[in-house]
């Protein structure tokens, strides 16, 4: 159930083990209040919880802002705000333009810019990469990827089936790509795409 006061960032629900009543405990001390919603459907007060935060926590952080809820017991908790750093965000936009058969040029879109700018890592807005950087992060884990078949197809000891597949892109450029299938796994894997 979604609440909506800005207490109950301070506090995680719960239940006691022995009377399976249910229950809520600050974030901070660890203190435990009978559930504001026991035995309510909906509209029941959260004012203990407003004086409990504002007035007797005593291990509460001067300064923290409604909401931010970290404490002792947040490291049970998820992180809703894990820092991410540069290489991470390249590895997603990546992924996210060859997910998507995205132009390569639309790295250097300025709304794409300002998008990849909102996300912050360390002490500041993370850096767009180019199409350039994209490109050659491509090609990099291309190279990984055909070290990783070639293991792959010298260890294997079942029957390999290769198929050959042609096309072209929207602007007419021709394309050759050799896919190895595994009938004893029923996988397939690119082995090359090759442009003239």
């Amino acid at each position: 159930m979604k609440t909506a006061s800005q207490w109950w960032a301070y506090f995680v629900e719960g239940y006691d083990k022995a009377s399976r009543a249910p229950s809520i405990a600050c974030k901070f001390c660890g203190h435990v209040f009978q559930h504001p919603r026991a035995g309510v459907e909906k509209g029941a007060p959260t004012s203990i919880m407003k004086c409990h935060i504002e007035v007797k926590c005593s291990k509460i952080p001067k300064g923290t802002s409604k909401g931010t809820g970290t404490g002792p017991l947040s490291k049970f908790l998820p992180n809703p705000r894990k820092q991410y750093t540069q290489n991470e965000v390249n590895e997603q936009i990546l992924k996210f333009f060859v997910a998507g058969n995205i132009p390569f040029n639309q790295a250097d879109n300025p709304e794409f810019h300002n998008l990849v700018r909102m996300i912050h890592i360390g002490h500041g807005p993370a850096k767009p990469p180019s199409r350039k950087t994209i490109r050659r992060r491509l090609h990099d884990h291309s190279i990984v990827a055909v070290k990783q078949l070639r293991t792959t197809l010298q260890d294997h000891k079942g029957r390999v089936s290769l198929a050959l597949d042609c096309w072209s892109t929207r602007n007419m450029i021709p394309f050759l790509g050799n896919v190895q299938i595994d009938i004893f796994y029923f996988r397939s894997v690119v082995l090359y795409v090759t442009s003239p």
